[in-house]
């Protein structure tokens, strides 16, 4: 304790700012969880996955690949993947993801960069009919996705019926329901 001018002051606590060091630290120790915390979710979401159908492109290079979750409460619905010749699927960058198919969409290849996916009812979350890779080759590779044409949407309650079934029935009666 010292007295100045009839002032006695105590030991005050430092104003001095922390140094840059410990942001940095803190700011790096972040980096480090979260990227920990992605690995262990992309591990969980590997493991997760059930492969139905693989198909390999016209040339061998490229597979195309339909996996459903072995948990349906953890990671996203069944996907279609494309990946280098044998190669594991990733949890993440499938051309699409989706939901209620009635049965695994069939996966065929029109020419070596031009894959057909079909099915007959589904619920699709996500498409991309674009898909690039540089891990075959340093020219990358590309391919284009097409969608066939659905017979329904299981994800739509009281769907009509189909519009051939609504012209057949007009046709024979003349009334729809």
């Amino acid at each position: 304790m010292t007295a100045e001018a009839g002032i006695l002051k105590t030991g005050s606590p430092s104003t001095e700012e922390p140094p840059i060091f410990a942001y940095v630290s803190l700011f790096l120790l972040g980096l480090f969880v979260a990227a920990g915390l992605q690995n262990v979710r992309d591990s969980l979401m590997r493991m997760n996955q059930h492969e139905i159908t693989r198909i390999s492109s016209p040339d061998r290079k490229l597979d195309a690949v339909f996996v459903t979750p072995l948990v349906a409460a953890f990671g996203h619905g069944s996907s279609v993947c494309l990946v280098p010749r044998g190669d594991p699927v990733p949890p993440w960058g499938c051309v699409l993801t989706g939901s209620s198919f009635d049965e695994p969409p069939s996966l065929s290849w029109q020419q070596p960069r031009v894959l057909s996916i079909g099915f007959k009812r589904g619920c699709i979350d996500a498409f991309s009919n674009l898909w690039h890779s540089n891990d075959i080759d340093a020219a990358g590779e590309m391919v284009q996705v097409r969608l066939a044409q659905p017979d329904g949407f299981a994800c739509v309650a009281n769907q009509p019926p189909p519009v051939s079934a609504v012209t057949a029935e007009t046709a024979a009666t003349g009334t729809t329901r």
